[in-house]
């Protein structure tokens, strides 16, 4: 699904390069014991980083609020239910998207916008209009 933010339609033939991060442990078991820190720089190259709990909360204040969403075969399901960057919204074709019901009163009747896009008849439209319009719904229960 890499293809769903590879947008405008020519950034879909620039080669995409994974990196991977692992998330495992507190710091505190890795601190005290040189073992431990050398088995994981070991395993670490340019592409794959292991980091622990506790780096992800650090200086929390001075980072950006995002949007979680889960890959799922044919579409992304976004499971945060706060607009966190209109952005995502113009830059992903909103049908490869699914949104929960309060996500997507957010997007129908929330605040708009300064990001506009390309609706499908070529005229320009404002990008949670057009998104509203096109993502899929889940039940929230789902």
């Amino acid at each position: 699904m890499v293809s769903a933010i590879q947008v405008p339609i020519q950034m879909a033939n620039n080669p995409t390069f994974h990196k991977y991060v692992l998330v495992f442990g507190r710091r505190s078991e890795y601190e005290g014991n040189k073992d431990r820190r050398d088995l994981i720089g070991a395993k670490e190259t340019n592409n794959f980083k292991i980091i622990t709990f506790d780096s992800l909360a650090e200086s929390i204040s001075t980072k950006h609020e995002l949007s979680i969403g889960i890959r799922r075969n044919h579409f992304i399901d976004i499971v945060t239910d706060e607009i966190t960057n209109e952005g995502l919204y113009a830059w992903i074709e909103p049908t490869n998207l699914r949104v929960g019901k309060v996500l997507h009163d957010r997007l129908t009747n929330g605040p708009r916008s300064y990001i506009s896009v390309k609706d499908d008849d070529g005229k320009s439209i404002e990008a949670l209009t057009r998104a509203a319009r096109l993502v899929k719904v889940r039940n929230d229960s789902s």
